[in-house]
């Protein structure tokens, strides 16, 4: 998935690789999924905590 994010010259500041996904800002993440750039993805809302608990996961695709 992060190969992608390069092949589409998406900037560095944008995404963030984590060991088994990608974190990238929600309005880009839309904008990816409305152009076919990516198939689905997930908004994931978590507590500012050093575990990150998650609050909501909503699906987008």
């Amino acid at each position: 998935p992060a190969e992608r994010f390069i092949e589409l010259g998406v900037p560095d500041e944008f995404y963030s690789i984590k060991s088994n996904h990608v974190e990238v800002a929600w309005w880009l993440l839309e904008e990816m999924i409305e152009d076919g750039d990516v198939d689905d993805g997930e908004i994931v809302e978590q507590y500012p905590t050093y575990d990150g608990t998650v609050v909501e996961r909503t699906p987008l695709a």
